[in-house]
């Protein structure tokens, strides 16, 4: 069996290239450095640090941010204690994700509505739709188109459900 690699970093170390990387802003290069390091062996020096350190879990915060994975961003940021002066941009990628998870939420229905006033919207429509929701208009088509496939595929299973329960009568 394969083991994992052991750190080449100390705690130090990956504190620095954390704050470094978040520093310049380089997100693609940072989540590629900590999920490098997440995959090794490590003392418990560096263990503790990967779990407790500020600078890690501002990093891994900020990763989770950028990929979306907003719970993952809450639960770090809500099950730690951070100094003030990492307040002001936690707080703010905080709310900006709650901003697109709202926004979201409120385009899926934006959809959903005009799906049911018209479920084959021309291109002028996608095009407007694509600007109250924040997608393309290629996103809003595949939208309905999935949306349409989604709802012949459940008609069809209650169709054959319908069929067994009276043929069976």
């Amino acid at each position: 069996m394969l083991q994992p690699e052991t750190s080449m970093f100390t705690g130090e170390q990956i504190v620095k290239i954390c704050e470094q990387l978040e520093d310049a802003g380089n997100i693609e290069r940072l989540a590629a450095f900590l999920w490098s390091i997440s995959h090794q062996q490590h003392t418990d020096e560096v263990t503790t640090v990967l779990r407790n350190h500020e600078s890690v879990l501002r990093a891994r915060a900020l990763v989770c941010f950028h990929m979306g994975n907003f719970q993952e961003m809450y639960r770090i940021l809500e099950s730690h204690k951070f100094t003030n002066g990492s307040h002001s941009k936690l707080q703010a990628m905080w709310q900006e994700a709650h901003y697109q998870e709202a926004e979201k939420l409120r385009g899926r229905s934006l959809l959903r509505e005009w799906y049911l006033q018209d479920p084959y919207p021309n291109p002028s429509k996608k095009k407007e739709l694509a600007s109250k929701t924040g997608l393309t208009a290629m996103q809003v088509g595949n939208w309905f188109k999935n949306r349409r496939q989604r709802d012949r595929a459940a008609a069809a299973k209650n169709k054959s459900v319908f069929y067994i329960l009276f043929l069976n009568i």
